[in-house]
């Protein structure tokens, strides 16, 4: 289970990211692999310079939340913070190639690094992809769909054995992470088992579903829709994953839908949103002309019982997803 770390936390006040402490949640939990790994890529590359996702972001969630299961993974996918100008993708290559790593030959893009059989994949956010096509010796870097959105909103995690920090990285919300899932499944053709299965243990890890459809752009609740229309549906994913999991999942799964609209008979949502942008809008200077992007429902910071929908989170303009993912998380 997760704890606030001490006093830390009040930075979140002044525009840093929460901090969370993350005790070892068994004997040897973090000696299983490939935690090693990850802890190493937390001391190779700066400190707050780069976001977990994928298949330990949801090894992460499933420990924060208390959550048994064990996420089948094999290797570390780190999504820089590019924005925050904390790291670069020329620095992180170099930090990784003093330690051993080299850079791949993974196809049109740049970003997997091999040391015999590790690998750490290296990403950014697909908004800063679209706006600067980055490129790293010819090759353009890869963009994670919905990597602006998991960027928008992250909490530092420090790992502790035995009240000793080993390794600390970024790790988006459960929001964040239910966007990149979303994204995924709607993107991978290959693996739509283990996107579903993903979602079902992000839904066992919510405690306040108001928090996660706070503040997201219609491209996020696109794909956050369609991962929960495809885990309503789809019973035989549900019966591969224990029992405690498929229960609390369950007891969010219908507020998540009615909050998502999945069966699509309730624009309530859509109507508040518009209400709010038409309160808050000037009018368009000429006629014709449109403004870009969808800034949801306001930066209001109010509260909110599980299942009230209240506002709560920051808005976000999400970046459009590029290309197919390179694996299959």
């Amino acid at each position: 289970m997760a704890r606030e770390a001490p006093l830390k936390n009040s930075g979140a006040l002044k525009g840093h990211r929460p901090e969370l402490i993350l005790d070892e949640p068994f004997d040897g939990a973090w000696e299983e692999p490939p935690w090693p790994l990850a802890t190493e890529v937390s001391s190779i590359l700066p400190r707050h310079s780069w976001s977990l996702v994928v298949g330990l972001m949801f090894r992460a969630h499933a420990h924060l939340a208390g959550v048994g299961v064990i996420r089948a993974t094999s290797d570390v996918d780190a999504l820089l913070h590019l924005e925050t100008r904390a790291i670069t993708f020329p620095e992180a290559s170099a930090a990784l190639y003093a330690s051993g790593f080299e850079l791949a030959d993974s196809g049109r893009f740049a970003y997997r690094f091999m040391r015999g059989d590790d690998k750490v994949d290296v990403m950014v956010a697909d908004r800063h992809a679209a706006r600067h096509a980055p490129t790293f010796r010819r090759s353009p870097l890869f963009p994670v769909p919905a990597g602006t959105r998991a960027l928008s909103q992250t909490s530092n995690v420090i790992m502790q054995r035995e009240g000793v920090e080993i390794a600390s990285f970024s790790l988006p919300s459960l929001q964040g992470a239910l966007a990149l899932k979303g994204a995924a499944f709607l993107v991978d053709q290959r693996d739509h088992m283990r996107h579903v299965e993903d979602g079902i243990v992000l839904l066992s890890c919510i405690q306040e579903v108001s928090e996660i459809r706070e503040g997201l752009a219609k491209r996020s609740r696109k794909r956050i829709r369609s991962l929960l229309k495809e885990t309503s549906e789809n019973r035989r994913v549900w019966r591969t994953l224990p029992s405690d999991v498929q229960l609390r999942a369950r007891e969010v799964l219908g507020d998540m839908s009615r909050a998502f609209d999945v069966t699509g008979t309730d624009n309530s949502w859509t109507q508040a949103a518009q209400q709010d942008l038409s309160l808050r809008s000037p009018k368009l200077p000429v006629s014709g002309q449109s403004r870009r992007g969808d800034r949801g429902l306001g930066n209001t910071a109010g509260g909110g019982n599980k299942g009230s929908f209240a506002p709560h989170l920051r808005t976000e303009a999400d970046g459009s997803a590029l290309g197919s993912s390179p694996h299959r998380d």
